[in-house]
């Protein structure tokens, strides 16, 4: 597939004020021009983003057909069509990126959609976007960008559905896999949603998408030294192949998984319940190379592999919590991802955190979260004006004729669902502001309360994310937002059959040597499989809980306890035990 930048295609035209008057009406003729530059270079879509097209979309619209009449067999999107707000650059980049991925998504969701209709599956096809919710394929396919970062919100949205059941409300995920780390924060129930998510510097997307920090630390990640000499973690990950030193596939680079096998965290014979073998050899020859190169050992560069992985970790975490005006210590670590639980306890200790809870299978629970999702439609319009100069009458229509479309296009969804919620959101800022603040509107008719309630809404949202409110200056509505939700049928978790304090003895596969910390040597320490545990069983640590998916690593003072619904709650040394 060529890809073609052209930049100011129409230099007279066209172009629509901002308050949506045409200046220059669209040169037909040099679109066609246009178009067949296009075909000659053999491009795969065409993009089209004209200035001010948010409040005007005529221009756009009508070079989408004309650009069809004369190429019908090429794909054409429009931005007033996949982000029709504001700022012309914001709506360019993010549809740019999704004309980049949509060939690519659109062929794998149709591959998918005939495959399963060739087994007789006649039902409609969903797929999980990133505002936390599941839409038809055909929408997704429409707006493929709206998926970016959907698997860790369906893992977000996995905690939440535990949360709820277990009575836990404040919870911080942390989803640490084999390339990243995905934090995300979850405030009395509620979702955190953010503007933007930037893929690399100036390229991001400005589709609603629940907040989710991303650092490259995962258990694939490498292990490198930097021109001064500092040893590095990630974000260059090994990858699944030949993935870290210690599969054996022929990676010779010392990645987090390798450090924590030499250290015990991990063990060769059960890791991935034993049906993968770990060459702990390879693994030692590859640290070994590094130690050479920093004058330490191996033992010291697995130590510091996991000290400056769990700080680059941290950091993700302040970004959701600390920078935000959260406390991170009022919640609890929501821990899954097949590496995290190596590392959870001993992240929670350094941030205060005194309650960790891991689920049931917690190496795929995001694929959970994905069945806990809801139908949902968000739908967002462009406003730019001050609150004060907006009536009531024109509020309730702006924020009526948005739920009125996101109900309508819910009820072409053909899944059983209950009765839909509406969420309302304005994107706003104070005069003189650049960037906007995402804050909770309340539903109902506009009148004088509700206008106090929704500037108060906007004051607390300000105050807690950037530390102070401005009531003495005007707010400006950016843009309104609604998101309708549709419940769906929940999976139910299973009880854990409930036994003694003290485990069965049974529950002990073995005792081996673990490296815990760099102020004391390996030690024999008790390792629990987790199918042998019983509800009401309770670990004091040091000690380590093994399934199939991942292990668990209880240090000096932590205490684990096993729920009704066969989750693994830790109590820090201090903390206090949620879940």
């Amino acid at each position: 597939m060529k890809i073609v930048a052209e930049g100011l295609l129409f230099p007279e035209g066209p172009v629509a004020l901002a308050d949506g008057s045409v200046l220059w009406p669209l040169d037909e003729d040099e679109l066609a021009r246009v178009v067949g530059y296009f075909k000659e270079n053999e491009v795969a879509v065409v993009a089209i983003c004209f200035l001010n097209s948010y409040v005007n979309a005529a221009h756009e619209r009508r070079a989408r057909d004309v650009v069809q009449e004369l190429w019908p067999e090429i794909r054409v999107e429009i931005s007033s069509e996949i982000a029709p707000l504001p700022r012309e650059y914001d709506r360019a980049i993010t549809l740019a990126l999704n004309a980049y991925v949509s060939p690519v998504v659109g062929a794998y969701l149709g591959r998918i959609g005939s495959s399963i209709k060739d087994r007789g599956y006649d039902k409609k096809l969903y797929v999980m976007h990133s505002a936390g919710g599941t839409s038809e394929s055909a929408a997704i396919q429409r707006s493929p960008v709206s998926t970016m970062m959907s698997g860790p919100v369906a893992g977000v949205l996995g905690a939440k559905h535990v949360g709820g059941l277990v009575g836990i409300e404040n919870i911080l995920t942390f989803d640490m896999g084999g390339t990243s780390t995905d934090v995300a924060a979850i405030t009395e129930g509620d979702l955190q949603y953010s503007k933007r998510y930037q893929i690399e510097w100036d390229i991001y997307s400005v589709l609603p998408m629940v907040e989710i920090n991303s650092v490259g630390q995962g258990g694939g990640s490498i292990a490198w030294i930097d021109p001064a000499g500092a040893l590095r973690i990630g974000p260059q990950s090994a990858g699944a192949d030949p993935g870290p030193a210690c599969y054996g596939r022929g990676g010779t680079e010392v990645t987090i998984t390798d450090g924590n096998l030499l250290r015990g965290l991990i063990q060769a014979d059960s890791f991935a319940g034993g049906n993968v073998a770990l060459d702990i050899g390879a693994a030692r020859r590859a640290i070994h190379a590094t130690a050479e190169a920093l004058g330490s050992t191996a033992d010291e560069v697995a130590l510091g592999i996991y000290d400056i992985a769990n700080a680059n970790m941290m950091e993700a975490i302040r970004g959701v919590t600390i920078y935000k005006g959260i406390d991170p210590r009022e919640y609890t670590l929501f821990c899954y991802g097949a590496a995290g639980a190596q590392h959870v306890s001993a992240i929670a200790g350094e941030l205060g955190i005194g309650s960790v809870l891991v689920p049931h299978l917690p190496g795929a629970f995001s694929a959970f979260g994905l069945t806990c999702s809801d139908l949902s439609i968000d739908l967002t319009r462009s406003v730019v004006r001050q609150l004060d100069s907006i009536s009531d009458d024109e509020l309730t229509e702006h924020f009526r004729a948005l739920e009125q479309d996101a109900l309508t296009m819910l009820a072409d969804q053909d899944v059983p669902h209950g009765t839909p919620t509406i969420q309302r959101f304005i994107e706003g800022y104070y005069v003189g502001q650049t960037w906007e603040t995402v804050a909770k509107a309340p539903a109902g008719a506009f009148d004088p309360a509700l206008r106090v309630e929704l500037a108060g809404s906007f004051h607390e949202t300000h105050e807690r994310l950037w530390a102070f409110r401005a009531e003495d200056l005007p707010i400006v509505i950016l843009n309104i937002r609604v998101a309708v939700l549709a419940p769906v049928e929940k999976p139910t978790l299973t009880r854990r059959e409930r036994g003694p304090e003290r485990p069965d003895p049974a529950a002990v596969l073995f005792e081996r040597a673990i490296h815990l910390t760099a102020a004391e040597a390996p030690r024999e320490l008790p390792f629990y499989a987790r199918e042998r545990l019983q509800a009401g069983n309770l670990i004091e640590g040091p000690g380590a809980v093994v399934e199939p998916t991942t292990t668990t690593i209880l240090l000096q003072g932590d205490l684990l306890r096993v729920v009704d619904w066969g989750n693994l709650v830790i109590t820090k040394e201090g903390g206090n035990d949620r879940g």
